[in-house]
């Protein structure tokens, strides 16, 4: 397998965020990653004591959308997987009900 070139790949930050409580401080990242064919954006969030980032797509409109409920939310790094399930969820079945009263 051939290394990724340079011209390939980028990741770059887009956007950064604090948020801080009485007892918790968080740094919201929205960034974007570049690949040859593609550009995915993720969102990282770091405290002082823990980290996690999720890979959530191509569609910069609805990562952007995610990552303001995010913050305004004050999701924590150890909830972020579940926020963002319980969001694709609520979106797919949105979806689903706008398709049910079509028909």
């Amino acid at each position: 397998m051939n290394p990724v070139s340079e011209k390939q790949r980028n990741v770059r930050v887009l956007q950064t965020e604090t948020c801080r409580t009485e007892t918790f401080s968080a740094e919201y990242i929205l960034m974007s990653i570049e690949t040859a064919r593609q550009t995915y954006y993720a969102i990282e969030i770091c405290s002082s004591s823990e980290g996690a980032m999720e890979l959530l797509g191509t569609d910069f409109e609805r990562v952007q959308r995610y990552f303001e409920i995010m913050v305004n939310e004050t999701v924590t790094p150890c909830t972020l997987r579940d926020v963002v399930h319980d969001m694709i969820c609520g979106e797919e079945e949105r979806c689903y009900r706008k398709n049910l009263c079509k028909i």
